[in-house]
């Protein structure tokens, strides 16, 4: 059996880095690759700011 993390929840991600919200900008991480690569997922409200993106398909929110 692997002991290796697949995913982070909010307070697993809090304790690895110093951010905390307004700047903490992820929520959860899942499909980690170790030394590779990982999703990162940010809820967003209805009182966010969403722009439109570079594309039709993709959204951005503002960090302002």
């Amino acid at each position: 059996m692997s002991d290796q993390i697949t995913e982070l929840d909010i307070d697993q991600i809090q304790k690895r880095i110093p951010h905390r919200p307004p700047m903490l900008l992820i929520e959860w991480v899942g499909e980690i690759v170790p030394d590779h690569s990982a999703v990162g997922v940010k809820m967003l409200v209805s009182a966010s700011r969403i722009s439109p993106g570079i594309s039709p398909t993709i959204r951005s929110c503002r960090a302002s």
